[in-house]
């Protein structure tokens, strides 16, 4: 009986190891322009439960490259190894949210050596439930997050000091993210257009201290304020270093009832509808909304 026992946990265990085992002729891979590392550029494996080598014919791997698993829709899982310090644009991403991303893929593994994740890292990441940023990364990019429509966790780092455009947006409410909360890193000073767009399950928010601008909408972009379409946001809270609150920036948030407007702030679009659609807010807040003439600035094309 005890052998049979051994048997089997031998056979689990080989089992487990197999899921996960990769072996160097299962990427593509390429130099780094200054000949120090290894880039990933491809997978063609088939395994579905990645784990990433940290070596590869004898240099450590040190970037995921541009789109390099964008395609492999059957990846439930990866493990990216310590020595990473940048995933590039697309990386497990699709483009635009529109095509080619890894929509099977539930959970990833990022190392301590991360710095910067590029914009449409993970776009379309239909089934990743949680993601833990690792202290130390810098800048997440442009709709890095964006359609991740089963993403109900997510924590960021202290050292994060650039969050882009769209990066944890929806394109339509049946892709939105469904975390409820999010803390952002103290460092931050600008909150980017459409960062948390349509974000419908979003019940509140803590915009931190040193954040000084809620930007606006580009150019011919309409509906992409930073929480534009916030449906679930109740209660906002300013920060004492905000000066300014652009186009869009909380319009749609039809639960909105509560915000704090701080004396701090220099500009408040009302030209651009910085609180419209926002069906109950309280009459203080609108006051408080209101002490704010209606101007368009020179500066910026609406």
């Amino acid at each position: 009986m005890k052998k049979k026992l051994l048997i089997a946990v031998a056979l689990a265990l080989t089992l487990a190891a197999g899921a996960f085992a990769q072996s160097e002729s299962d990427f593509n891979v390429e130099l780094t322009a200054d000949g120090t590392g290894a880039i990933i550029t491809g997978y063609t494996g088939s395994q579905t439960a990645v784990r990433i080598p940290a070596m590869i014919q004898g240099m450590p791997v040190i970037e995921i490259g541009k789109s390099a698993f964008m395609g492999n829709g059957n990846i439930t899982s990866v493990v990216i190894p310590e020595g990473v310090t940048v995933i590039r644009e697309r990386a497990f991403g699709s483009q635009y949210g529109w095509f080619g991303g890894c929509e099977k893929l539930a959970q990833v593994t990022l190392p301590s050596t991360l710095r910067i994740i590029e914009s449409e890292a993970f776009t379309a990441a239909k089934a990743l439930r949680s993601i833990v940023i690792p202290e130390g990364v810098t800048e997440i990019g442009s709709s890095a997050f964006a359609n991740c429509s089963s993403l109900a966790s997510v924590t960021l780092p202290d050292s994060l000091v650039k969050l882009g455009e769209s990066a944890f947006s929806s394109y339509q409410d049946s892709d939105a993210p469904v975390f409820t909360s999010i803390r952002l890193p103290p460092n931050l000073t600008e909150i980017e257009r459409g960062t948390f767009k349509n974000c419908k399950k979003l019940t509140s928010i803590v915009i931190p201290e040193g954040v000084t601008k809620i930007t606006s909408l580009k150019s011919g972009y309409m509906n992409s304020g930073a929480f534009y379409g916030c449906t679930a946001l109740i209660t906002v809270n300013l920060p004492s270093t905000i000066v300014r609150i652009e186009d869009e920036s909380f319009a749609s948030c039809s639960s909105l009832t509560t915000v704090t407007i701080p004396e701090t702030v220099e500009r408040l679009s009302i030209a651009g509808n910085s609180f419209d659609n926002c069906p109950k807010l309280t009459l203080a807040s609108q006051a408080a909304i209101r002490r704010w003439p209606y101007f368009r600035d020179p500066n910026i094309s609406y």
